[in-house]
């Protein structure tokens, strides 16, 4: 598969950082070189612009990307570099968090449903951008360092969350998903492909796009109908009391360096970034986790359980998770996983007679097919 490497200097020696491939270039943007600068900037902490060799002239952003090409990102200022490792769950003391047991309340009356799917709040998560668990003195360093809001000090401020149906919050919070806010220095609204689908939910007159990108495509029906790639989510009218750039961007830059990064420039990033961030840098790299969930600021565990009443199916799915367990599978069947299972009952129970808001081929014969395979697949475990 053709690629493409960008570099960035790191302590006066270019280094290859990312290496994407030109599919995944394409598939974020219409214009991929003035994505590519917007990626520098997410990881550098800097403007600056794209060129096609060292000190070279900045490239004709309309142009496309040549697998095997390298590309080079420049600035004029001293890198800010991002934390590496902003999304992982458990990098520093448990202990500097403080817990706010508004913090899903005040989530919920801001946004009302989510924000992608308008799923009801029952079913979503108050799902934080950096994790409860690094704590308000980590989210007031970054703030200091990325130029944010001097205020944004808490890391319960609804600045710093989004409310996410409960199958979103699960790939958002291992960076596989994160959203794009246009237009910025690098990208126009129109630089992003056009959302598949209309923004669900009351409308508001905020400006600009909020956009959902899969860096880890998302195959399940579910995704695909529900929260696909590109997807325009809704920003509230008030934007003041919305996650800033200086929260939205690095975490960005974070999911392509998962996604993308090149181990060894990415582990001399992060050693010389650590001490910005953490008094003591972290030596290990700590799995992302359900932050979210275990912090107690999940709005209601239905997201990720069956409503009341399906007994049946709660002890049919618990049978079905012990075989998983043990690596036995349904021989042909649609759904693999037991996630994928539940997905779709949530979704047969939120919208029984419905389909998709803004997508009309969806037809209720659809959703009576989806819920045949789904008690198929139940009653042969």
């Amino acid at each position: 598969m053709a690629s493409i490497q960008l570099f960035i200097q790191i302590n006066n020696t270019w280094m290859p950082t990312l290496t994407i491939p030109v599919a995944d270039c394409n598939r974020f943007s219409l214009k991929p070189l003035k994505w590519l600068r917007f990626l520098g900037y997410t990881i550098y902490g800097r403007d600056g612009y794209i060129s096609a060799r060292i000190g070279g002239r900045a490239v004709n952003y309309q142009s496309a990307v040549r697998g095997g090409s390298s590309y080079y990102f420049n600035s004029a200022d001293e890198p800010r570099f991002l934390d590496t490792q902003c999304i992982a769950d458990r990098t520093s003391d448990s202990g500097s968090t403080e817990t706010c047991l508004d913090f899903g309340r005040d989530i919920r009356l801001r946004d009302g449903t989510c924000i992608v799917t308008d799923e009801p709040a029952h079913l979503c998560v108050a799902a934080h951008y950096y994790p409860h668990s690094k704590g308000s003195e980590f989210l007031s360093r970054v703030m200091q360092r990325r130029d944010g809001p001097s205020n944004l000090n808490n890391i319960n401020d609804t600045r710093n969350a989004l409310l996410l149906y409960g199958a979103i919050h699960q790939v958002f919070g291992v960076g596989e998903v994160a959203f794009l806010k246009t237009p910025n220095f690098a990208l126009s609204d129109s630089d992003i492909p056009p959302s598949p689908g209309s923004i669900c939910g009351p409308q508001t007159n905020a400006s600009g796009r909020f956009i959902l990108q899969h860096f880890k495509e998302q195959s399940s029906g579910v995704a695909t109908m529900y929260y696909p790639h590109n997807q325009d989510a809704r920003q509230p009218a008030n934007t003041d009391d919305f996650p800033p750039p200086a929260v939205l961007d690095m975490w960005y830059g974070c999911a392509a360096v998962l996604r993308w990064g090149v181990a060894g420039t990415i582990n001399e990033v992060r050693s010389s970034a650590g001490p910005y961030y953490y008094d003591i840098p972290s030596s290990e790299e700590n799995s992302p986790g359900d932050d979210d969930l275990n912090g107690g600021n999940n709005l209601d565990r239905e997201s990720l359980t069956p409503p009341k009443g399906k007994g049946k199916e709660r002890a049919q799915s618990s049978r079905a998770r012990g075989k998983e367990k043990e690596g036995r599978t349904q021989s042909g069947s649609h759904l693999n996983t037991m996630g994928e299972a539940m997905e779709i009952l949530m979704l047969l129970w939120a919208h029984p007679r419905s389909g998709h808001r803004g997508d009309p081929s969806s037809t209720q014969e659809e959703n009576d097919q989806s819920r045949d395979k789904v008690n198929t697949w139940l009653q042969a475990q």
